[in-house]
Order: structure tokens, then C-alpha cells, then sequence
């Protein structure tokens, strides 16, 4: 079953970062980040929240890194533990040369053998790996993990072949896993690896390395000298101190007892930019939030799996008579503070080579929107404050998620909005 959505309340939201000065001695030598949360693993296989994903990738790298070019609107690609690729004249495999001179933060050598062990382990459903089924451009087994025989081919230490299915379309997302180190993670059972106290002692070959961690404290980073990555401009330490309270950690960027804090809110800018020692970077996201009007009607669908268009929401007009009945730009001023733009649809405009730059949102316009209505059936023949067709009131629930203080103005917005429109909106919060 398709799914459809109308994105009439979408806003691509400017994620906010913000750094300040510290004023202790140790300014320099090392840079305390404020998190909401401590960590339950530093293996990457297993990392589900951005902070763990951030912190295991200043400890594991990859045969290939991604960055994102900020001029460009696209993610380039470049070489990191592989050295050099060759594609073959049918794409369909590829020859990855490795670096030689890449060591393990525990002084063993990195070789093709870590390769293949990671991608083996990743695609093994006994590991409950969070990658698991995503390697169908591999050859794979019944089961979803990788045919390794088929996959790979070691052409020496630090060569290895890469081919892929022939129905595949492989491109180097498909190399850019973190590597994990066979000599480490072999001894661990399959089967218990996701509670293992291996994921809890990483040993990679990135830009840093674990150096201490205070659960629930502070995690201790120090830079890894064996790293291909170092060199004497990397900052020594990096000190993730969590602080789980929103306030807490705005108070203490203030103080300067941490340097880098993000997700701030926008009422908290201007206060903040009272403050000569913190600096204020404004990045634009990919974040959106948006209203998904249910476009089949999901009782009938449920009982009987034909799809029948919704009542209110099956009719293309009725959906764009909704969007231009919705203020965003008020809720763009008054609760983001116009960090953020409406959206068109679930593209974030960062995509330069993907976004369709032709598209306009729509604007703010009841009376538009009211003609729409009733240009569709929809009109109050009661006189009763609700309009209605075929004796159907246009009365819905808007369900929204606990604990989201946009989406509870937004909704409020959403209510209050179509009310003048004669729709009837109930909020349930979920």
C-alpha cells in the first residue's frame, strides 16, 4: 500500500549549535561538549542516538568518508583506511587498495581480514547488528548476511575485491562502514554480542580513543596517536559531560563550564547573544515536521484491505484548502523565531541537487481556502459553526507525540485556525 502524505505544516527546521569560551587553564588542551545522555555502547553496530553515533566515529573509521559540501549541496566521498578504488567496466565489483600504515589504537596492524570479518559480523542476524539487512547489494544467503565467498576476495593483505549481486546498483555507500577489529571482536560470541563488555572497551583507529568514563558523568576522549588522522592540531582531549537537564546545560555554557552545546532553543538566542564569549553557528538541518492527513479511509482498509479514499482527506483540493488554511509563518515568528522556513515537501533545501527550487510554499490564505471548501461540497448547512457534506461533519483528531513543545503550539495553531474555517479539531496527545 502506497503512503500518502501532505506536508502542510512542514517546516525545515535550522538546527542551532553553539560554542562558547571556557575560562578554566585547560582552554586549548581539551573541549567539554554538553550531551542529554550517557552512552550504553561505543560500538557502532550498535549505536542508536546521534550521540553515540558521533563519538563512535571520532574512535572507528571507514574504508571510505563522507562529507558534506556545504557549496556543493552533496555529500563527497574520499579515501580514509582504503588508500584507492578501481571500479570495474560493469560496476558490479570493485578493487579496494588499503593503507598500509594503519595501526589499531592497540598497536596491531589493520588489514584486509578486518574488512571482511566487519561486514561479515555486521550481516550476521546473530549479532543484532542495527545494519542488518541492509547488504543486498552483496551477494547474500537465504538468512540476509553476506555470502563472504562470493563477496570478497583478499588479493593480499591490503587488497581486497569487492563484487556485488548482478542486479544490484552499488555505489560507495556501500564501503563506508565503520571497521571493526577482527583480533578484538572474534573472541565474543555471535549470539551474546550486543550485551558484551567488548563493545564497552573500544579499540579502533580513528582520531581518538576512550580514556576514561564516569557513567552517567562524563566520557573521556584523548587523541590516538597511532591514528592515520593525527597530528598535533588535534585538540587532546574531548570531555562529553552529561547533562541531562535543558536549563542546566544553558546555565553552564553561560559559566563556561562546557564549550559546546546544541539543539538550543530559539527563545534562548537573544539572551545568548548577550554573551561576548559564545559563539553562535546557525546550520541549517533536515529536520521537518509536517501533518499527514490519512488519505484512505482506515477502517474499511482494515477490515477488508481495499482502499476507499477517506471521507475528509481523499480529495487532492480539500488537502491543499488545509494548507493554505494554516499559518505557518505565525508559527515560524512566534515560536522559532523565524530560525526555520516552510517547506514544500520532505526535502530539505540544503539538497541543492535534489530540491525542486521552482516550488513555492503555499501561503496563508483562509479566504482561498474557504472557497475550496465549498467549491468541493463542503459548507455549514445547519448553521451549526461546522461544515459539512453528505451529512458528514469535517471533524477530526490530531494526534501528536508527548513532550514536544512545537508540536503542542503547532497544534494549538492547527485548531485554532481551521475552527475559523468551520472545521472541528480535537488534539490528543500520544
Amino acid at each position: 500500500m502506497k503512503k500518502y502524505l501532505l506536508f502542510s505544516i512542514a517546516l525545515m527546521i535550522i538546527a542551532l549549535t553553539f560554542f562558547s569560551c571556557s575560562n578554566n587553564k585547560e582552554s586549548g588542551k581539551r573541549v567539554v561538549i554538553a550531551i542529554p545522555a550517557d552512552v550504553t555502547t561505543y560500538n557502532p553496530m550498535y549505536a542508536a542516538n546521534v550521540n553515540e553515533g558521533s563519538i563512535s566515529e571520532l574512535i572507528y573509521l571507514s574504508l571510505a568518508e563522507f562529507k558534506w559540501d556545504l557549496s556543493k549541496g552533496d555529500v563527497t566521498t574520499q579515501p580514509s583506511l582504503a588508500k584507492s578504488w578501481e571500479w570495474s567496466s560493469d560496476s558490479l565489483s570493485l578493487i579496494v587498495q588499503l593503507r598500509d600504515d594503519v595501526f589499531w589504537s592497540d598497536g596491531v596492524q589493520f588489514n584486509a581480514d578486518d574488512v571482511v570479518f566487519t561486514y561479515d559480523l555486521y550481516s550476521d542476524a546473530k549479532t543484532q547488528s542495527k545494519f542488518y539487512g541492509m547488504f543486498k547489494n552483496f551477494y547474500v544467503k537465504a538468512d540476509l548476511s553476506i555470502d563472504t565467498g562470493k563477496s570478497f576476495e583478499v588479493l593480499s593483505p591490503f587488497k581486497i575485491k569487492i563484487n556485488f549481486n548482478k542486479n544490484s546498483v552499488p555505489t560507495l555507500n556501500d564501503i563506508g562502514y565503520p571497521i571493526l577489529p577482527k583480533h578484538i571482536f572474534e573472541k565474543t560470541p555471535r549470539e551474546g554480542m550486543a550485551s558484551a563488555e567488548v563493545n564497552l572497551k573500544p579499540v579502533g583507529t580513528g582520531p581518538y580513543m576512550l580514556s576514561a568514563w564516569e557513567k552517567n558523568q562524563s566520557i573521556k576522549l584523548v587523541r590516538n596517536e597511532k591514528s592515520i588522522l593525527y597530528n598535533k592540531s588535534v585538540i587532546p582531549e574531548l570531555i562529553f559531560k552529561i547533562v541531562p537537564d535543558y536549563n542546566a546545560r544553558i546555565n553552564q555554557l553561560k559559566s563556561g563550564e562546557i564549550d559546546f552545546a546544541e539543539e538550543i532553543k530559539p527563545i534562548d538566542v537573544e539572551d545568548l547573544n548577550k554573551y561576548d564569549k559564545i559563539k553562535i553557528e546557525f546550520q541549517k538541518g533536515r529536520s521537518y515536521d509536517y501533518v499527514g492527513w490519512n488519505n484512505i479511509d482506515p477502517d474499511i482498509y482494515n477490515k477488508t484491505k481495499k482502499i476507499v479514499p477517506n471521507k475528509l482527506f481523499g480529495n487532492a483540493n480539500v488537502r491543499k484548502a488545509l494548507t493554505y488554511g494554516i499559518n505557518r509563518k505565525t508559527i515560524l515568528e512566534e515560536f522559532l523565531a523565524n530560525y526555520g522556513e516552510a517547506a514544500v515537501g520532505p526535502i530539505a533545501p540544503i539538497f541543492k541537487n535534489s530540491i525542486n527550487e521552482s516550488l513555492k510554499p503555499y501561503p496563508f490564505d483562509p479566504e482561498k481556502a474557504k472557497e475550496i471548501l465549498e467549491q468541493e461540497g463542503w459548507k455549514d448547512s445547519n448553521l451549526n459553526g461546522t461544515i459539512d457534506k453528505n451529512g458528514k461533519e469535517f471533524s477530526f483528531t490530531l494526534a501528536i507525540p508527548g513532550g514536544n513543545p512545537l508540536r503542542n503550539f503547532t497544534a494549538t495553531m492547527i485548531k485554532d485556525n481551521l475552527k475559523s474555517m468551520g472545521i472541528d479539531v480535537t488534539v490528543q496527545t500520544v
